[in-house]
């Protein structure tokens, strides 16, 4: 491939892009509410000190869901559409270690038994 076909497919790529972009943009200014309105966020399960939509909070909302359930870092991953695997199995452990959910059995975890969905 020459220089300027090089070019010539950058400049399409980054085009579709910011078509790509743009189009987000307008999804999010969609949902957001107006200038000066905070959005209210009610999660369904306690999150104690969790972040509302990090991954550990994500996690513990889909666990809750499906209590009873036994979920693998790969299903949980797709469930959630958290693409870094790793990062998603570093959180479920120190989950499990700081006690928010329990390991099943080995690379199987799920909600603790005693947690509850919040009404």
């Amino acid at each position: 491939m020459t220089t300027r076909e090089r070019v010539i497919q950058l400049v399409n790529e980054i085009t579709a892009l910011r078509q790509q972009l743009q189009a987000r943009e307008t999804e999010l200014d969609s949902i957001l509410p107006p200038d000066g309105q905070r959005m209210e966020f009610s999660p369904s399960v306690d999150l104690g000190n969790l972040v509302p939509g990090s991954i550990a909070s994500r996690v513990l909302e889909l666990l809750t869901a499906h209590a009873g359930r036994s979920f693998d870092a790969p299903t949980i991953a797709q469930e959630l559409g958290i693409k870094n695997i790793n990062s998603l199995r570093g959180t479920l452990l120190r989950m499990a270690d700081g006690k928010r959910i329990q390991k099943a059995s080995r690379g199987m975890y799920q909600a603790r038994k005693d947690l509850r969905a919040v009404a």
